[in-house]
């Protein structure tokens, strides 16, 4: 552990200093280190997307969606997609605001057009690799390493970039008067670079993810052999899906990419290898996200079983044979059918189970939000189900049987 975290330390002082050593000994402009940590954060960005799809916090055992990327590690859980992508589309905007409203902007512009005092090409790869490099070696032996990802919830790792965001913004802000000390703008740039270093391993040292109460996640296996047992009907919950999601990963990916892109090709004229990196990236980006999206859909919906005891509902992972979650009749508040305009056209529906005295025993899955107005009472869905009035008719037998009993 110890080695570890002086591997990381040490990759994360020789970044930092990098840039002080280019203004002090390469004639670097000064703003060009704010260049270099602005683009820094889009490192931080992108590596975000896997902690968000590895992050396993809030879950505890195997859900359908997961995929295991190699043997032994830790399972990317597709339903975090869309958290992934919502963080990279609020962060971009927020770098692109950053950048528009700070010396970033020019100074950009002029290492674009190779006007930068003392930035080679060379210089600016080294640099470039040494950033990469640096948050390569924190993601291998701290977050996975270390097991980071088993104690961080997708929604925490969606928040966590934002400390390196406000230390930027921070950044920027007091570089923002520099024309006012344009003499001593070496020297506040250094300052500050010494600043950043010592507060990025401070971080690193005490900033720590504790693990969330996982008691509520248990699994208990309900007794007795189900009295009736449904499917998600595949192939409606899958058109359903990519009628909401396809649109949706169009608009993400045109916000991020385009906004980004003419940041970074303005200032050189949009050139024709601008014109095909941009359409590229539009286009894989956008078929890769809903493409992932649709992935997890497929292996979530084709991997469920709902099934009715004759004490609960119980849903089962049948990819890997494990509960999911199960609810007690005694539990469930109300039961009703929802149709949406996409299952009234597809002949679907989905069960609705209003819960009692919150989430019950069992690992949440599949979906589940809280009412309005109660913190203990919950929403559970069976979706896509062809039979779903049949099936909330079975349940709200037992519920009521149950309730009698008691």
């Amino acid at each position: 552990m110890h080695r570890l975290w002086r591997s990381t330390t040490a990759s994360l002082v020789a970044w930092n200093l990098l840039p002080l050593v280019g203004i002090l000994g390469l004639g670097w402009d000064p703003l060009v280190v704010l260049v270099l940590y602005w683009a820094e954060l889009y490192v931080v960005v992108a590596l975000n997307v896997p902690k968000v799809l590895l992050a396993a916090g809030d879950r505890v055992g195997r859900r359908p969606d997961d995929v295991q990327l190699w043997q032994g590690g830790p399972p990317a859980r597709l339903g975090n997609v869309w958290v992934a992508a919502l963080s990279v589309l609020v962060y971009s905007l927020v770098l692109l605001l950053a950048a528009a409203a700070s010396p970033v902007g020019d100074a950009l512009g002029a290492v674009v057009r190779g006007e930068s005092d003392g930035l080679t090409a060379l210089s600016l790869a080294v640099v470039v690799l040494s950033m990469v490099g640096s948050h390569l070696v924190a993601f291998r032996e701290t977050f996975l390493g270390e097991g980071e990802y088993e104690v961080v919830t997708p929604w925490v790792q969606w928040a966590r970039p934002v400390g390196s965001v406000w230390l930027l913004g921070f950044v920027l802000t007091v570089a923002s008067g520099a024309p006012l000390v344009e003499d001593t703008l070496t020297t506040l740039v250094g300052v500050l670079v010494v600043v950043k270093t010592v507060a990025d391993v401070l971080a690193h040292r005490m900033l720590r993810v504790d693990s969330p109460e996982t008691e509520r996640y248990r699994r208990a296996e309900p007794p007795g052999e189900p009295e009736q047992t449904v499917q998600p009907a595949l192939r409606h919950a899958l058109v359903a899906h990519g009628a909401v999601t396809a649109p949706l990963a169009v608009g993400i990916v045109t916000i991020t990419v385009g906004l980004n892109a003419g940041f970074a090709f303005d200032p050189l004229g949009w050139p024709p290898a601008a014109v095909v990196v941009t359409t590229v990236a539009l286009v894989g980006g956008t078929v890769g996200l809903w493409g992932l999206a649709h992935l997890g859909a497929r292996r979530r919906y084709g991997a469920v079983e709902y099934r009715i005891h004759q004490d609960g509902v119980a849903i089962y992972n049948t990819r890997h044979g494990t509960l999911v979650r199960f609810v007690p009749h005694w539990n469930v508040e109300r039961c009703t059918v929802y149709r949406g305009v996409l299952g009234r056209l597809l002949g679907t529906g989905s069960v609705r189970l209003v819960l009692r005295d919150g989430p019950g025993e069992g690992q949440l899955a599949v979906t589940e939000r809280d009412t309005p107005g109660s913190e203990d009472v919950h929403e559970l869905y069976l979706h896509s189900l062809v039979d779903a009035g049949e099936i909330a008719a079975s349940i709200e037998r037992q519920t009521g049987a149950s309730r009698a009993t008691d």
